[in-house]
């Protein structure tokens, strides 16, 4: 929220001065259709104040019971007051604050009580409480859920959509002039879909984008600057919006079979728009959720503060490809999202271009707690960055602060070759209790180990052995307890070659096979996996590689991503020297990366380290060794795409970064 309002602002200082003397002139937004409706409403609710701009007071300013939602539009905030309801939209820059529609307007309020006197709302009647009034309090942030502004509302042609109630309907106002004498309100949007939680307004195509549904997705479009309005309801011809919720992407089956019973994966859904590119882009955050919160009068309490109540596991990011207004095709973009930077929150989400913002990470997506309530000090620990392309998320603060703290360790052997093995972590992370045992009788070993936390994870091996002079092999039964899931291995070592077959306990397992025969000069090897279910290889690599007496190694490998070829040696005139060439190809983006680098031993503690590719990004490191296990690396690195270098230094002290 606060870094997109004064990124905004910043862009709206050019603006700023006709945006003074256009304020001069605004009145309010209304909507231009449907007025014996808005005649018959506000007649009923008595005299309600008309909305025009005010100014040059500070107690116009949002107190501190005021609701902030909504995504800034040239500095100016939605906001509504939690002791009568008022809604309004306010400027912190420039201190102008504009009245929206009253909320006796709003489609889903049946009546709003208001002292005879004062005029200030006593109780609510909406389909919020059924037919039992409310208190402002008590309904405030459920009258109206969100609200986007096609553009600053000094604007003349300004629109604002907001979604409302307890379904999160669409109503939206147009703005009208000060010497308009037509009645304000909200005029509801009709639509056979409901639970419209995104809206974002295309500045190319001037149409407000919406997603709602209950179950399944649907995109829509709105024209709300023409008379009669147009909706457009766009069909996927991907069909991937239509199940974008049991979408896995970046996720695997393995990711999902350890979830307990009280544990969920909960996708939420976030359209995002690039102001800049003018693209559309749809966001799935995959969010892991457990039943450790209830709710009391409306205050939400934790059962067990020593188990998080979600945590992030990935992103999916789609683009909305435009065929025409009836007609997308939505593409998974599976490896990278560009020079981009993500940003996304509970209601509203943006992209900013990492080429303009050199400072911020590309290809990542920022994401903020969008269950965090700081009223109820409740949640705020899930945040951080996910890098798409590695898959993961990075510079986590839970890390820092709760990441291998141990509370309580046991450990205890017997003579019947048992050990048991207790450790208790005091992490936000997703394990927190391990439990591990271990039996070795003769050739047979039980291993079992049990995960307490966000995910009970019950687990136990069972392998046996038997071996030879020159080979072995095992036979490994893996399974969890209560039975969901299992595996059987089996493996054979040679001298040389090995080989390891695997399948899935289950009707539609997966096999996997894998091995490696060779010597110390030539080896060769592969790694395939077929999904029975799917009837396709998932999983399909070869690579060979070569070794001669001068040590230079020579190798080819072939993966789903592209085929690469690696050359790595030690110069024989120069023995502190190495020099190492990477030649890539992805299948993907038809692109050939070519990678060099070179090792140099200055002396026995200090290394020096430097790498270049095709694409114009060079790295070189120097490390030294001060005390045993104890690194200082200086390093740095220049982009020809960016703007300006990096350097940094880091310091490992007896191996522990």
């Amino acid at each position: 929220m606060f870094i997109s309002y004064f990124i905004e602002s910043k862009m709206s200082d050019n603006t700023g001065c006709r945006g003074k003397q256009k304020t001069k002139h605004a009145a309010s937004l209304v909507d231009a259709g449907a007025r014996e409706d808005c005649q018959q409403i506000l007649q009923s609710a008595g005299n309600v104040k008309k909305m025009v701009v005010e100014s040059g007071r500070l107690s116009l300013a949002p107190d501190f019971n005021s609701r902030c939602f909504g995504q800034s539009v040239q500095g100016w905030l939605g906001y509504i007051r939690r002791n009568d309801c008022q809604f309004f939209v306010f400027n912190p820059l420039s201190g102008k604050k504009i009245n929206l529609p009253s909320i006796e307007t709003i489609p889903s309020v049946k009546r709003v009580i208001r002292n005879s006197q004062s005029g200030l709302v006593e109780s609510i009647i909406s389909d919020l409480g059924g037919c039992k009034p409310l208190a402002p309090k008590r309904c405030y942030t459920g009258l109206i859920s969100d609200v986007v502004l096609s553009s600053s509302p000094v604007d003349d042609d300004c629109i604002a959509v907001v979604s409302y109630g307890l379904y999160d309907k669409l109503a939206f106002c147009r703005r009208t002039r000060r010497d308009d004498d037509r009645p304000n309100c909200w005029i509801p949007l009709h639509s056979p879909f409901i639970l419209y939680r995104q809206i974002v307004y295309h500045s190319g195509k001037k149409l407000f984008y919406t997603i709602g549904g209950e179950m399944v997705q649907e995109l829509e479009a709105w024209d709300l600057h023409n008379d009669p309005i147009k909706r457009f309801h766009i069909e996927d011809q991907s069909q991937v919006l239509r199940n974008i919720r049991d979408f896995l992407g970046h996720l695997k089956d393995g990711d999902l079979e350890d979830l307990d019973h009280s544990v969920e994966l909960v996708p939420r859904i976030h359209l995002v728009y690039d102001h800049q590119s003018q693209e559309l882009f749809i966001v799935k955050h995959n969010v892991l959720v457990t039943n450790n919160v209830f709710t009391i009068y409306g205050v939400p309490h934790i059962k067990d503060p020593d188990v998080i109540t979600h945590k992030t596991l990935s992103f999916d990011v789609f683009k909305v490809n435009f065929i025409n207004d009836h007609l997308v095709k939505v593409q998974y973009l599976e490896e990278s999202i560009g020079n981009r930077a993500f940003f996304v929150g509970k209601q509203r989400s943006f992209v900013l271009s990492t080429t303009e913002f050199p400072e911020l990470r590309p290809g990542s997506i920022y994401f903020a707690d969008d269950k965090y309530e700081w009223k109820y000090n409740l949640a705020g620990h899930d945040m951080g960055i996910y890098d798409c392309k590695e898959n993961c998320i990075i510079n986590k603060l839970e890390n820092l602060l709760y990441k291998d703290y141990q509370t309580s360790s046991v450990t205890s052997d017997s003579a019947t070759t048992v050990t048991f093995t207790s450790a208790k972590l005091k992490t936000r992370n997703l394990f927190q209790v391990d439990v591990n045992t271990q039996q070795k009788i003769e050739n047979i070993t039980t291993v079992s180990k049990k995960t307490l936390s966000l995910i009970y994870n019950p687990f136990t091996t069972i392998t046996y052995e038997a071996a030879a002079a020159s080979w072995k092999k095992a036979l490994i039964l893996n399974f969890r307890v209560p039975y969901r899931s299992g595996k059987l291995e089996l493996q054979y070592l040679h001298e040389y070659s090995g080989i390891s077959t695997s399948i899935e306990l289950a009707a539609n397992p997966i096999v996997n096979f894998s091995g490696v025969v060779g010597t110390n000069v030539l080896s060769l090897g592969t790694d395939v996996s077929f999904d029975t279910k799917l009837g396709t290889f998932t999983k399909c690599s070869a690579g060979l590689s070569y070794t001669n007496d001068d040590g230079i190694v020579t190798s080819c490998n072939l993966n789903d991503k592209g085929p690469s070829i690696s050359y790595y040696s030690t110069l024989k005139h120069m023995q502190k020297t190495d020099v190492g060439l990477e030649v890539a190809r992805s299948f993907s983006n038809n692109e050939t990366t070519i990678t060099a680098g070179t090792k140099i031993k200055l002396d026995e503690r200090t290394t020096v380290k430097a790498r270049w590719n095709n694409f114009g990004k060079a790295t070189a490191l120097l490390q030294h060794e001060w005390h045993p296990n104890s690194l200082f690396t200086l390093w740095g690195e220049i982009d020809t795409k960016a703007t300006r270098p990096k350097c940094g230094w880091t310091v490992s002290l007896f191996g522990i970064p």
